[in-house]
């Protein structure tokens, strides 16, 4: 959540540094250039729900860890199953130290066979079940 503000920040910001050149510009602005100035307003509006998007849609709300199978509850899908079986497996692929998050937090594939999802787990959910494989 931290990080997709901070991405909203950023992309307001450079919003109004133009907005600011645009007005110390020689000549002014035209009511064609308020235009344009309001098109640009939408589009950053919109880059920034893109890149909000795709920050959040790694970051499970919850894992809930079955015998039978792993639930994870994703922000936008809804909830995905992983049956537990000889193909299942979990594998950390980086771990992300310091930055914006309280705790480390890794970078894990999860999945059954050829098809794995990437998460952004808790480094402390990992630890508990003993599940990672790698360093």
């Amino acid at each position: 959540m931290r990080l997709g503000l901070l991405y909203a920040l950023a992309v307001m910001a450079g919003y109004y540094l133009f907005l600011v050149l645009g007005e110390a510009a020689p000549g002014g602005r035209s009511a064609a250039e308020l235009d344009d100035l309001a098109v640009l307003g939408i589009l950053a509006a919109l880059i920034a729900a893109a890149g909000f998007a795709v920050i959040l849609r790694a970051a499970p709300r919850a894992i809930e860890i079955r015998p039978d199978g792993w639930i994870v509850l994703e922000r936008f899908v809804g909830s995905r199953y992983y049956p537990t079986s000889r193909e299942f497996r979990v594998r950390r692929k980086r771990t992300f130290r310091g930055g914006l998050a309280p705790a480390p937090v890794i970078s894990v594939q999860i999945g059954s066979g050829p098809v794995l999802r990437t998460y952004w787990i808790d480094e402390s959910i990992l630890e508990e079940l003993g599940a990672a494989e790698g360093a």
